[in-house]
């Protein structure tokens, strides 16, 4: 048998005994009463992939970035993949004949040609 206590910032506590058979079922409870006053993993999720940053989201969340982190690091993973794979769709003007141009290469010789360092261009989606 467990004993758990949960305290809010605002000093408001709960008691519970956890026993092996509802740890499961507990575990969920405690997690959802932490969380009461911040926001879901989904909705940390659903603003990093709305291009939110992650100490913009645990502002509004109320909480340290690290915490925000561990919910972001997949997103922003699938972030910089998207953003690789535009960077590989070819693209071509209409009426144009011949091969197809990569996006990137693209945009790269267009920034050059405007004196603009390309390298300096961070690919997000």
């Amino acid at each position: 048998m467990v004993h758990v206590l949960c305290s809010t910032r605002t000093s408001a506590s709960a008691r519970g005994v956890v026993t092996a058979g509802k740890l499961c079922e507990n575990k969920r409870a405690v997690t959802r009463y932490l969380m009461a006053n911040s926001l879901t993993p989904r909705e940390i999720q659903a603003r990093i992939r709305s291009g939110a940053s992650v100490a913009d989201v645990a502002a509004e969340a109320g909480t340290d970035v690290e915490r925000i982190e561990a919910f972001a690091g997949p997103v922003m993973a699938e972030r910089e993949h998207i953003a690789a794979v535009a960077q590989t769709a070819t693209v071509r003007q209409r009426g144009e004949a011949g091969s197809h141009r990569r996006l990137g290469d693209l945009i790269e010789r267009r920034l050059s040609s405007r004196g603009l360092d390309a390298s300096e261009i961070v690919w997000d989606a």
